[in-house]
């Protein structure tokens, strides 16, 4: 066994998209599906853009909003996750913080029996 930390301290800022948050890469499989931490502080956001793959965003801590394409955002929360499409455009922001898992590739896709919220 290895432990290790994942904790913010170690994340890089990123402000590309006029974002205001952190990341953590954590893993990447040889089938290309990229696992990370991303911690959005007060007031923090990714910036709309386009998904380079599938995505989801899995909130672990906090409190937010997500936007697709259509441009409305809808709250999310701790226990909620949100997919997106290759190519869709979509946003995250927070006003308290927010804390969550992304998995990004072309095989990333929600499970078949996910509740909508």
């Amino acid at each position: 066994m290895q432990l290790f930390l994942v904790d913010g301290g170690r994340a890089r800022a990123v402000e590309r998209f006029d974002s205001r948050f952190s990341i953590a890469h954590l893993v990447r499989t040889s089938e290309g599906i990229q696992v990370t931490f991303a911690y959005l502080q007060k007031d923090g956001s990714i910036g709309r853009h386009e998904a380079v793959e599938n995505q989801i965003l899995v909130v672990v801590d906090g409190e937010g909003w997500v936007g697709g394409a259509d441009g409305t955002q809808k709250p999310i929360g701790v226990g909620q996750a949100a997919f997106w499409t290759k190519g869709e455009q979509h946003e995250t922001g927070s006003e308290s913080g927010l804390t969550a898992i992304i998995l990004e590739g072309a095989g990333v896709k929600p499970p078949p029996n996910a509740v909508p919220v």
